[in-house]
């Protein structure tokens, strides 16, 4: 009997840990963000809650719906009692504050006592410092700074170069903290240098450093060896060949890393468009054994300019090489196709004369590539082939001809190409005959690309000459009436906008002005800016108050039934990797995804992107970066960085997120505080370093 107890006790406690349901509070106030309003100002009532952790969830949501009213009651809470909400408050102000607001906090460094907070105050002013403030902090003692924050601050310097405000001291301070002895900041410090670069200052700096740089080269730590050579392929001078030298000899005779090696290729890229006598040593990466590394040696030499690759003297059996590996089934289609392409941009004779590369390929991975690989030349042969294939059966391939096709579109193309104005009257006729034929498919990606392409200033001029101006104003006018009730479409329709702002006349005029008025931010933004362009008129009239946006309905009963970090088991072609759901840091992605799981969505489903030493990207049921689940998703921005093995929400904006995720290699910084990032990898990262386009998930099922 006693054991029976025991035992219930047991079960009880395991339901108490792994079944945590949420607070009415904490429930209200993530509706009121799911609903991008603040809730008749019931939001900023919560700031003022007896408990810390409700503070903390209110601030989290004003930041997710950046309504800058709020200012004033998020400043207040930089003087709380509690160090977690001064430091959600700070990082609130990441969205809702401006520069203005850098001068307090600023001075609140200065005073704060909590490392944390510290940490919060540096990474807000990365994002929305002013530069007056970015002199204040480089003129502080480095080494009178706690230890623990100066990753931080590199960091922080990184960010301010990201937004293009970078000095001198900005250089000499990330050089100082090179000499550090913490690994992690030495990492950052070089991160840091990478996003600065290219800066004359820099190579500067590199010249008087060349011994701590080679020493790091050397350096036990691969983060730090691979940040090294992100900044030396950016930077220039004779001293960066001796470092690369001594970073490549050390991998070679060590642990060969591939994240490392990925970056050293680039590197040497880099390298050899300044000295052409490099370019046999970036050759030998094309056939190297590690498959990651061998891609961005081929991604990369389309880079090389061909009068560099000629003047090598290997030209031919470069190009013998990547005629092979396109046409080579036992290589992988990810490397097949980076071929493909490089192979029609680099050695356009060997493309266009061997009728193998021509000729109809099985698989529909290498036939897209194939239309990119076209695209790479100008020619009357290329232009036929990619029109031909603007209304393929297959909507993939006919996408890849759209958008390759853009290259022919343009006044250069046609001077290239020889054509007279009724040719050129000819083509654009056929442009707009497609095109009409194209919407008609009603694929939003489709419809997306061709606007994209009517939406270049180039192509618009043109259009604007020929008597298919009124035609193609018609045909995006229709089309985008047709996909105002699909949520999905909300990116088809920003970019039909940007066509009309080109294309369109005075006939658009109550459309977009109807539009400027809708309840949706960023279809109102893009009607603005195009009334604006149209008109030649100041925009600033009246908005109507829009109603809140309607989001979908939150499954509670579910998400209480959930633990605070549940756990998702993915069984993929390639092996096995589990990822911890972070609840607390992206509520609504975690309850989606995991009734995604659930409902066996992603069984089946392919990697269709793959950036060696950056993601790995799958979860999209069309397989080419444009599907979804039917539905969008709020993003949930949340302090939390992208380290190695973080998992985000792909997407295409601010709040058009569904089902498409991404894991991150490496730690990626300028990813921070722009994606949802709703778990981490915490096992089989192995598997996913191995992961290639195309690579299938076999399964996913949650585990508690």
């Amino acid at each position: 009997m006693k054991k029976i107890v025991i035992l219930m006790l047991l079960c009880f406690s395991n339901l108490i840990l792994y079944a945590q349901s949420i607070t009415p509070a904490e429930r209200e106030i993530i509706e009121i963000q799911n609903t991008r309003e603040m809730g008749n100002q019931k939001l900023l009532s919560y700031l003022a809650h007896p408990n810390e952790k409700i503070r903390c969830r209110a601030l989290v949501a004003i930041a997710n719906i950046e309504d800058t009213t709020a200012i004033r009651n998020v400043m207040e809470k930089l003087s709380d009692e509690n160090p977690d909400v001064r430091a959600m408050a700070i990082f609130a102000l990441s969205y809702i504050g401006t520069d203005t607001v850098s001068k307090p906090l600023f001075d609140m460094l200065l005073k704060e006592t909590d490392t944390d907070v510290q940490k919060s105050i540096l990474n807000t002013l990365g994002f929305i410092g002013s530069p007056s403030i970015l002199e204040s902090l480089t003129e502080m003692k480095t080494n009178l700074l706690k230890r623990e924050l100066r990753d931080e601050l590199a960091l922080c310097y990184g960010r301010y170069a990201q937004r293009g405000i970078r000095t001198e001291r900005s250089v000499w301070q990330c050089f100082s903290l090179l000499e550090d002895t913490s690994a992690n900041v030495q990492s950052k410090a070089l991160y840091a240098l990478w996003c600065l670069a290219p800066y004359e200052m820099i190579d500067v700096e590199i010249a008087k450093h060349d011994e701590l740089l080679i020493s790091l080269a050397h350096h036990p730590d691969p983060y730090v060896r691979m940040n090294l050579a992100m900044l030396l392929s950016r930077a220039h001078g004779m001293y960066r060949a001796a470092i690369l030298d001594s970073l490549e000899l050390y991998e070679f005779r060590t642990t060969n890393d591939w994240r490392v090696l990925v970056q050293i290729v680039k590197a040497r890229a880099a390298q050899v468009t300044d000295d052409r006598n490099n370019f046999s040593r970036f050759a030998n990466y094309i056939h190297h054994f590690q498959p990651y590394v061998q891609v961005t040696a081929v991604q990369n030499l389309a880079q090389i300019p061909s009068s560099v690759v000629i003047a090598s003297g290997l030209a031919d059996a470069v190009a013998k090489e990547l005629t092979t590996m396109a046409l080579d089934t036992t290589y992988s289609e990810m490397l097949r196709g980076e071929a493909l392409v490089t192979l029609g941009k680099l050695f356009p004779y060997y493309f266009d004369n061997n009728d193998s590369l021509w000729l109809s390929i099985p698989s529909l991975a290498i036939q897209r590539k194939r239309m990119e690989a076209i695209g790479q030349n100008i020619s009357q042969r290329h232009l036929d082939t990619l029109i031909a294939h603007l209304t393929d059966p297959n909507i993939k391939i006919a996408m890849a001809a759209w958008d390759y096709s853009r290259n022919f579109a343009t006044f250069q193309a046609l001077q290239a190409l020889k054509y007279d104005s009724a040719r050129a009257m000819t083509l654009f006729g056929a442009f707009c005959d497609k095109a009409e034929y194209t919407m008609k498919r009603g694929d939003i990606a489709l419809t997306t690309i061709v606007a994209d392409i009517a939406a270049s200033p180039s192509t618009a001029w043109i259009f604007i000459q020929t008597p298919y101006r009124q035609r193609m104003i018609t045909l995006f006018t229709n089309t985008y009436a047709s996909l105002k009730n699909n949520p999905e479409a909300i990116e088809a329709r920003q970019y039909i906008l940007r066509a009309l702002q080109y294309i369109g006349n005075e006939s658009c005029v109550p459309m977009l002005q109807k539009e400027a008025q809708g309840d949706d931010p960023r279809i109102r933004g893009e009607a603005l800016q195009t009334l604006r362009f149209i008109t030649k008129k100041d925009t600033s009239f009246a908005i109507l108050k829009t109603t809140a946006k309607q989001s979908s309905a939150i499954d509670w009963k579910l998400y209480n039934k959930l633990s605070s970090h549940p756990k998702v088991e993915v069984e993929t072609s390639k092996g096995n990797f589990t990822i911890e759901l972070n609840k607390q840091a992206a509520p609504i992605t975690v309850l989606s995804f995991v009734q995604l799981v659930q409902k066996k969505f992603y069984n089946g489903l392919t990697f269709h992107r793959v950036v060696p030493c950056f993601v790995i990207q799958g979860g999209d049921p069309r397989g080419d970066g444009w599907g979804g689940p039917g539905y969008t998703l709020h993003t949930e921005i949340y302090p939390i960085q992208f380290d190695e093995g973080s998992c985000g929400m792909a997407s295409a904006g601010k709040d058009t997120e569904g089902s498409q995720f991404f894991i991150t290699q490496v730690p990626v910084p300028h990813l921070d505080g722009r994606y949802t990032q709703f778990g981490k990898v915490v096992s089989g990262m192995d598997v996913v370093n191995t992961i290639m386009v195309g690579d299938k998930i076999l399964s996913a099922r949650v585990i508690q």
